[in-house]
């Protein structure tokens, strides 16, 4: 998908999906999965 699709548009929803109102609606989504993919951000790769 290229860099937009790898770097850009991940980080984009994680800042929209943590917005104050959206918060308790992503903690009831993300039950279940395992902590590293709910919580943290694809790392950087150089």
């Amino acid at each position: 998908m290229g860099i937009y699709g790898e770097q850009v548009l991940p980080r984009i929803i994680n800042v929209a999906c943590g917005l104050k109102p959206l918060r308790r609606l992503r903690g009831r989504v993300c039950q279940g999965l395992p902590l590293g993919v709910a919580v943290a951000p694809r790392p950087l790769t150089s």
